[in-house]
Protein backbone atom coordinates (compact mmCIF):
# COMPACT_ATOMS: atom_id res chain seq x y z
CA UNK A 1 0.00 0.00 0.00
CA UNK A 2 1.34 3.10 -0.53
CA UNK A 3 -0.12 6.99 -1.16
CA UNK A 4 -1.11 8.63 -4.40
CA UNK A 5 0.39 12.22 -5.17
CA UNK A 6 -0.87 14.78 -2.91
CA UNK A 7 -3.02 12.71 -1.18
CA UNK A 8 -2.94 11.37 2.69
CA UNK A 9 -4.69 8.23 1.33
CA UNK A 10 -3.63 4.81 0.60
CA UNK A 11 -4.53 2.73 -2.11
CA UNK A 12 -2.64 -0.44 -4.17
CA UNK A 13 0.87 0.19 -5.82
CA UNK A 14 -0.46 -0.87 -8.99
CA UNK A 15 -3.50 2.20 -8.86
CA UNK A 16 -0.33 4.56 -7.74
CA UNK A 17 -0.96 7.86 -9.45
CA UNK A 18 2.35 10.00 -10.11
CA UNK A 19 0.46 12.34 -12.40
CA UNK A 20 0.02 16.59 -11.04
CA UNK A 21 -3.92 16.31 -11.58
CA UNK A 22 -4.50 13.21 -10.05
CA UNK A 23 -4.43 13.78 -6.35
CA UNK A 24 -7.04 11.14 -5.50
CA UNK A 25 -7.05 7.00 -5.67
CA UNK A 26 -8.85 5.77 -7.99
CA UNK A 27 -12.63 4.36 -7.29
CA UNK A 28 -12.85 1.09 -5.72
CA UNK A 29 -15.58 -1.37 -7.39
CA UNK A 30 -17.57 -0.85 -4.50
CA UNK A 31 -17.60 2.59 -4.95
CA UNK A 32 -18.24 2.44 -8.42
CA UNK A 33 -21.52 -0.25 -8.28
CA UNK A 34 -22.64 1.11 -5.58
CA UNK A 35 -23.21 4.95 -8.03
CA UNK A 36 -26.08 2.84 -9.27
CA UNK A 37 -29.22 2.85 -8.10
CA UNK A 38 -30.99 0.60 -10.46
CA UNK A 39 -30.68 -2.72 -11.61
CA UNK A 40 -30.36 -1.23 -15.71
CA UNK A 41 -27.61 1.35 -15.11
CA UNK A 42 -25.91 -1.19 -12.37
CA UNK A 43 -25.01 -4.11 -15.38
CA UNK A 44 -24.60 -1.27 -18.09
CA UNK A 45 -20.83 -0.29 -15.59
CA UNK A 46 -18.19 -0.92 -17.94
CA UNK A 47 -15.43 0.07 -15.53
CA UNK A 48 -16.29 -2.60 -13.44
CA UNK A 49 -18.04 -5.49 -13.28
CA UNK A 50 -21.10 -5.22 -10.98
CA UNK A 51 -23.96 -7.48 -9.93
CA UNK A 52 -27.28 -6.58 -8.85
CA UNK A 53 -28.73 -7.83 -5.25
CA UNK A 54 -32.74 -7.37 -5.94
CA UNK A 55 -33.53 -8.62 -1.98
CA UNK A 56 -31.32 -5.43 -1.01
CA UNK A 57 -31.98 -3.01 -4.19
CA UNK A 58 -27.88 -2.45 -4.11
CA UNK A 59 -25.55 -2.49 -6.77
CA UNK A 60 -22.43 -4.18 -5.80
CA UNK A 61 -19.13 -5.67 -6.91
CA UNK A 62 -19.26 -9.04 -9.36
CA UNK A 63 -17.64 -11.88 -6.79
CA UNK A 64 -18.85 -15.21 -5.66
CA UNK A 65 -18.97 -13.89 -2.21
CA UNK A 66 -21.30 -10.74 -2.75
CA UNK A 67 -23.32 -13.49 -4.84
CA UNK A 68 -23.31 -16.02 -1.46
CA UNK A 69 -24.24 -13.16 0.63
CA UNK A 70 -27.64 -12.06 -1.55
CA UNK A 71 -30.33 -13.91 0.20
CA UNK A 72 -31.84 -13.96 -3.10
CA UNK A 73 -32.64 -11.86 -6.47
CA UNK A 74 -28.74 -12.33 -7.33
CA UNK A 75 -29.19 -10.44 -11.31
CA UNK A 76 -26.04 -10.65 -13.40
CA UNK A 77 -25.41 -9.73 -17.06
CA UNK A 78 -28.71 -8.08 -18.19
CA UNK A 79 -31.48 -7.03 -16.19
CA UNK A 80 -34.20 -9.37 -16.82
CA UNK A 81 -35.86 -11.99 -14.50
CA UNK A 82 -34.49 -15.34 -14.97
CA UNK A 83 -35.52 -18.82 -13.48
CA UNK A 84 -34.27 -22.24 -14.59
CA UNK A 85 -36.73 -24.88 -15.90
CA UNK A 86 -36.74 -26.71 -12.54
CA UNK A 87 -34.77 -25.82 -9.31
CA UNK A 88 -34.79 -28.01 -6.41
CA UNK A 89 -34.41 -26.63 -2.90
CA UNK A 90 -33.74 -28.57 0.31
CA UNK A 91 -33.19 -26.39 2.64
CA UNK A 92 -35.85 -25.95 5.81
CA UNK A 93 -36.67 -22.39 5.17
CA UNK A 94 -36.20 -20.08 2.09
CA UNK A 95 -37.32 -18.01 -0.90
CA UNK A 96 -38.29 -18.63 -4.29
CA UNK A 97 -38.35 -15.60 -6.64
CA UNK A 98 -39.00 -14.15 -10.05
CA UNK A 99 -37.86 -11.21 -10.05
CA UNK A 100 -37.54 -7.77 -7.88
CA UNK A 101 -39.63 -6.89 -5.16
CA UNK A 102 -39.16 -3.11 -5.10
CA UNK A 103 -41.46 -1.02 -6.81
CA UNK A 104 -40.59 0.08 -10.09
CA UNK A 105 -38.76 -2.82 -10.94
CA UNK A 106 -36.76 -3.31 -14.24
CA UNK A 107 -36.60 -6.83 -13.46
CA UNK A 108 -39.28 -8.42 -16.16
CA UNK A 109 -39.52 -11.79 -16.95
CA UNK A 110 -39.28 -12.91 -20.60
CA UNK A 111 -42.58 -14.30 -22.84
CA UNK A 112 -42.68 -18.22 -23.40
CA UNK A 113 -41.06 -18.77 -19.75
CA UNK A 114 -41.51 -22.05 -17.98
CA UNK A 115 -39.89 -22.69 -14.80
CA UNK A 116 -40.97 -25.30 -11.47
CA UNK A 117 -39.03 -24.75 -8.03
CA UNK A 118 -39.32 -27.91 -6.45
CA UNK A 119 -39.32 -27.63 -2.35
CA UNK A 120 -38.77 -30.29 -0.09
CA UNK A 121 -37.17 -29.34 2.93
CA UNK A 122 -34.75 -31.77 4.90
CA UNK A 123 -34.85 -34.13 1.37
CA UNK A 124 -31.51 -34.91 0.76
CA UNK A 125 -29.86 -33.12 -2.31
CA UNK A 126 -31.91 -33.96 -5.26
CA UNK A 127 -33.68 -36.61 -3.91
CA UNK A 128 -37.43 -35.63 -2.84
CA UNK A 129 -37.89 -39.12 -1.69
CA UNK A 130 -34.73 -39.61 1.30
CA UNK A 131 -34.91 -37.29 3.99
CA UNK A 132 -32.55 -36.33 6.25
CA UNK A 133 -35.08 -34.48 8.47
CA UNK A 134 -38.91 -36.16 8.52
CA UNK A 135 -41.03 -32.94 7.32
CA UNK A 136 -44.85 -33.91 7.76
CA UNK A 137 -45.65 -30.26 6.11
CA UNK A 138 -45.00 -26.79 4.99
CA UNK A 139 -46.12 -23.09 4.33
CA UNK A 140 -45.27 -21.31 1.47
CA UNK A 141 -46.29 -17.52 1.85
CA UNK A 142 -46.81 -15.27 -1.49
CA UNK A 143 -45.53 -12.09 -0.70
CA UNK A 144 -45.61 -10.63 -4.08
CA UNK A 145 -47.40 -11.65 -7.24
CA UNK A 146 -47.56 -9.70 -10.80
CA UNK A 147 -47.87 -11.48 -13.53
CA UNK A 148 -48.82 -10.54 -17.48
CA UNK A 149 -52.46 -10.95 -19.29
CA UNK A 150 -52.10 -15.09 -19.81
CA UNK A 151 -49.23 -16.15 -17.84
CA UNK A 152 -49.96 -18.24 -14.37
CA UNK A 153 -48.34 -19.33 -10.98
CA UNK A 154 -49.17 -22.84 -10.24
CA UNK A 155 -48.86 -24.29 -6.67
CA UNK A 156 -49.22 -28.10 -6.02
CA UNK A 157 -49.24 -29.94 -2.69
CA UNK A 158 -47.47 -33.54 -3.71
CA UNK A 159 -46.85 -37.33 -2.03
CA UNK A 160 -46.25 -40.13 -3.21
CA UNK A 161 -49.72 -40.98 -3.97
CA UNK A 162 -51.62 -37.61 -5.04
CA UNK A 163 -50.99 -34.55 -6.27
CA UNK A 164 -53.61 -31.74 -5.03
CA UNK A 165 -52.96 -28.16 -6.41
CA UNK A 166 -53.47 -25.59 -3.60
CA UNK A 167 -53.81 -22.44 -5.91
CA UNK A 168 -53.21 -20.52 -8.99
CA UNK A 169 -52.30 -17.20 -9.35
CA UNK A 170 -53.04 -15.29 -13.05
CA UNK A 171 -53.27 -11.84 -14.24
CA UNK A 172 -56.60 -11.04 -13.38
CA UNK A 173 -56.76 -12.74 -9.79
CA UNK A 174 -57.67 -10.61 -6.68
CA UNK A 175 -55.59 -11.81 -4.16
CA UNK A 176 -54.83 -10.35 -0.93
CA UNK A 177 -51.56 -10.16 -0.26
CA UNK A 178 -49.05 -12.21 1.94
CA UNK A 179 -51.33 -15.10 1.25
CA UNK A 180 -49.90 -18.25 2.78
CA UNK A 181 -51.11 -21.61 1.73
CA UNK A 182 -50.57 -24.92 3.70
CA UNK A 183 -49.39 -28.01 2.38
CA UNK A 184 -50.17 -31.14 4.42
CA UNK A 185 -46.61 -32.78 2.70
CA UNK A 186 -42.88 -32.04 2.56
CA UNK A 187 -43.11 -32.16 -0.66
CA UNK A 188 -44.47 -28.44 -2.56
CA UNK A 189 -44.26 -27.55 -6.82
CA UNK A 190 -44.07 -24.11 -7.86
CA UNK A 191 -45.04 -23.84 -11.32
CA UNK A 192 -44.66 -20.37 -13.10
CA UNK A 193 -45.31 -20.12 -16.86
CA UNK A 194 -45.67 -17.26 -19.35
CA UNK A 195 -47.31 -17.28 -22.93
CA UNK A 196 -46.20 -16.11 -26.38
CA UNK A 197 -47.99 -12.34 -25.16
CA UNK A 198 -45.19 -9.46 -24.95
CA UNK A 199 -47.23 -8.02 -21.92
CA UNK A 200 -45.36 -9.53 -18.91
CA UNK A 201 -44.85 -8.93 -15.51
CA UNK A 202 -42.08 -8.84 -12.85
CA UNK A 203 -42.60 -12.40 -11.29
CA UNK A 204 -43.35 -13.10 -7.90
CA UNK A 205 -41.70 -13.35 -4.54
CA UNK A 206 -42.26 -16.38 -1.30
CA UNK A 207 -41.23 -17.53 1.36
CA UNK A 208 -41.55 -21.58 2.74
CA UNK A 209 -40.74 -23.10 6.18
CA UNK A 210 -41.05 -26.72 6.43
CA UNK A 211 -42.48 -28.27 9.68
CA UNK A 212 -40.31 -31.08 11.08
CA UNK A 213 -42.45 -34.10 12.17
CA UNK A 214 -43.13 -34.07 16.33
CA UNK A 215 -40.51 -36.23 17.75
CA UNK A 216 -43.37 -37.99 19.22
CA UNK A 217 -45.54 -39.34 16.23
CA UNK A 218 -41.94 -40.31 14.88
CA UNK A 219 -41.02 -42.57 18.55
CA UNK A 220 -44.99 -43.87 18.08
CA UNK A 221 -43.93 -44.95 14.16
CA UNK A 222 -40.76 -46.63 15.46
CA UNK A 223 -42.55 -48.28 18.39
CA UNK A 224 -45.14 -49.71 16.11
CA UNK A 225 -42.47 -50.54 13.42
CA UNK A 226 -40.82 -52.46 16.15
CA UNK A 227 -43.66 -54.47 17.51
CA UNK A 228 -44.83 -55.41 13.93
CA UNK A 229 -41.23 -56.77 13.47
CA UNK A 230 -41.52 -58.67 16.87
CA UNK A 231 -45.07 -59.96 15.91
CA UNK A 232 -43.71 -61.50 12.76
CA UNK A 233 -41.05 -63.10 14.23
CA UNK A 234 -43.02 -64.48 16.92
CA UNK A 235 -45.95 -65.48 14.00
CA UNK A 236 -42.48 -67.69 12.18
CA UNK A 237 -41.56 -69.32 14.97
CA UNK A 238 -45.04 -70.65 15.97
CA UNK A 239 -45.21 -71.73 12.44
CA UNK A 240 -42.01 -73.63 12.64
CA UNK A 241 -43.06 -75.32 15.76
CA UNK A 242 -45.99 -76.37 14.32
CA UNK A 243 -44.62 -77.88 11.36
CA UNK A 244 -42.00 -79.65 13.04
CA UNK A 245 -42.75 -83.67 13.40
CA UNK A 246 -44.02 -85.33 16.99
CA UNK A 247 -41.57 -87.91 17.98
CA UNK A 248 -44.57 -90.27 19.19
CA UNK A 249 -45.96 -90.35 15.15
CA UNK A 250 -42.40 -91.72 14.38
CA UNK A 251 -43.28 -95.25 16.55
CA UNK A 252 -43.84 -98.32 14.69
CA UNK A 253 -46.00 -101.02 17.25
CA UNK A 254 -45.87 -104.61 16.07
CA UNK A 255 -46.60 -107.77 17.48
CA UNK A 256 -43.44 -109.63 17.54
CA UNK A 257 -42.05 -110.20 21.25
CA UNK A 258 -44.26 -110.67 23.70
Amino acid sequence: MGPSLGSLKSCPSDSWSFGISSQQCPPSPEAICGGHTNCDSCLKESATKCGYCASSGKCVPHSSTQKDKCPWGWTEGQCIARCSSTTFKSEMEGFVWLGANNPGSQLFYRPRQSCKWILAPGAQQDSSTAREIDVDSMTITFLRVDLGVGDTIRVFDSSRSVTRKLYEFRSDSVDELPLTLNAESGYVVVDFSSDLNENVGTGFLAEFKGNPRPLLDVMTVAVITLMAIVACICCMCCSFRCCLPNPEDNVIENDFGG
